[in-house]
């Protein structure tokens, strides 16, 4: 019915219609692999950057917890005092508190390591905050020298 050309030109053609078919099938395929890796190496991206924000503020947190605790280590340090009682459970309490307080404060302010919430090494980056004050600063030292000269009776 076709001549060997007719058949050649007829396969020739089929061919190409195919291989376009399949070529636009590829290159959506390929285009959609590649959209799909890029956001789901941008998750990671922004899940590892969420999960260190999520350590910091937690940190942070536990900073005011800290505070809270040396205050409750100086009233009991008082009370016990007035009782004549041990001093040496709430001094204890507040220079294991205060150190931390303190680790955990430089670290944010310089960067540095500190202990996290589990117990494992954290390490912080510097803050990039406004300087705290003269007066913060001569009340922190002070701070610092009352308790460190705190002595287990």
């Amino acid at each position: 019915m076709f001549s060997n050309d007719g058949q050649h030109l007829v396969n020739h053609t089929l061919k190409r219609f195919v291989m376009s078919k399949y070529r636009t099938l590829i290159v959506a395929i390929a285009l959609f692999l590649v959209f799909d890796l890029g956001v789901l190496i941008l998750n990671f991206y922004v899940s590892a950057a969420i999960s260190k924000d999520a350590a910091s503020v937690n940190l942070a947190g536990r900073q005011r917890m800290l505070s809270q605790r040396m205050v409750k280590g100086l009233l009991e340090t008082q009370i016990a005092m007035e009782k004549g009682e041990e001093l040496a459970k709430p001094l204890d309490e507040l220079k294991k508190s205060f150190t931390l307080f303190d680790d955990t404060l430089n670290a944010f302010s310089q960067g540095g390591q500190t202990m996290s919430g589990n117990g494992e090494l954290f390490k912080l980056m510097p803050c990039k905050i406004k300087p705290p004050s003269r007066l913060s600063i001569k009340r922190l030292r002070c701070g610092r020298r009352f308790v460190l000269s705190l002595r287990l009776c």
